[in-house]
């Protein structure tokens, strides 16, 4: 799960109080204003997101994604955060996984947490690891481990190898601005975290 920073400026905050009063997430349906303002939102957050679902990591676009509730919007007790900017990300729309898949469950950890990057490891294999417990309830609810996502992150781990393969001459110093540069490039890569993890465990190989 990658960190995401939230871009709270003066523009967000002016497109969130447009949407607000007009009803938010509970407009009418026949408000093509509001449509439009939600429209705008979910670019937003997918922009900000690099592009990449919200859990998964996975490349997301406007058509194969959705507005997802951090804190479920079913639940009365999180009803306060229903048109909140804080509580709003954009998920792929597998219906096995992600945003589909954790529909009113409450997860632990969050793309918030400025340390959830940490709270995971990974296999060659492409399997993601829960470094305790919240992490690893947080893997099931959201079924992060599907033979999909697992299949995926392995070819981007195969991939990622034959690319450092290719840098063998340069020196570490070289390596770590190249892999500085790779993932901070938006994009972001599909399934960041696995690429960072995949570029420490290689590291060995410059000097």
């Amino acid at each position: 799960m990658k960190h995401i920073i939230k871009n709270n400026n003066k523009n967000t905050q002016n497109l969130f109080k447009r949407w607000q009063r007009r009803g938010g997430w509970n407009a009418d349906n026949s408000d093509n204003k509001a449509k439009e303002l939600k429209q705008k939102i979910k670019n937003l957050l997918l922009t900000e997101q690099g592009e990449i679902c919200c859990y998964c990591e996975e490349r997301i676009t406007m058509d194969n994604s959705h507005i997802e509730h951090l804190k479920p919007k079913g639940k009365s007790e999180f009803a306060h955060l229903i048109s909140n900017y804080e509580n709003l990300f954009c998920s792929c729309n597998y219906v096995q996984s992600c945003g589909k898949k954790k529909d009113e469950n409450v997860i632990l950890v969050s793309p918030l947490d400025e340390n959830c990057e940490d709270l995971f490891t990974f296999s060659e294999r492409g399997q993601v690891i829960g470094k305790n417990q919240n992490a690893h309830d947080t893997i099931q609810i959201l079924n992060l481990n599907s033979e999909r996502f697992k299949s995926a992150r392995n070819k981007i781990i195969e991939t990622f190898i034959e690319d450092i393969d290719k840098l063998s001459d340069i020196s570490l110093s070289e390596f770590n601005k190249w892999i500085t540069d790779y993932l901070s490039q938006k994009p972001f890569v599909r399934f960041w975290t696995t690429v960072k993890w995949a570029s420490e465990q290689y590291r060995f190989n410059f000097k």
